[in-house]
């Protein structure tokens, strides 16, 4: 049985969440959870898990991104099912930030475009967009 949830954030820790469904978990998202860390104290991976997805593809994901992250101190991962903005409230992770990378969405014409999002939304934290570097990106 592994630990569920991340030690108690400690008081003044700048935390950040990384959120996503990491199936599976890159190298370019790796890349960013480095990137993280230069900038925050700790960076806690969130896996989300949600009703149309089996929790054994979370707790697969989970496990997958701890064996990947063990020689990394500062960085920890947990299985969420609920909304990214309470657990960032929660008492675990106390985050002031989500880290996010580069979104991709086609045009009706079929171009790709990158788009940052980075405004808040009224409860949310303020999102970080980081670029991973570019021999990690890939086109859809």
């Amino acid at each position: 049985m592994t630990r569920r949830y991340p030690d108690p954030a400690a008081p003044g820790e700048r935390v950040a969440l990384f959120p996503g469904s990491f199936n599976p978990f890159t190298i370019g998202h790796l890349d960013i959870l480095e990137r993280g860390l230069a900038i925050f104290d700790r960076v806690i991976i969130v896996v989300g898990c949600n009703r149309n997805k089996p929790s054994a593809d979370a707790e697969n994901a989970l496990e997958a991104i701890r064996r990947l992250t063990a020689g990394i101190p500062r960085a920890d991962a947990m299985i969420w099912d609920g909304l990214t903005a309470d657990a960032a409230k929660s008492p675990v992770s106390a985050a002031r930030c989500t880290l996010g990378g580069r979104l991709r969405v086609r045009t009706q014409h079929g171009r790709c475009q990158r788009h940052d999002i980075s405004r808040p939304r009224d409860g949310h934290p303020p999102r970080t967009p980081l670029a991973g570097a570019a021999e990690f990106e890939h086109g859809t």
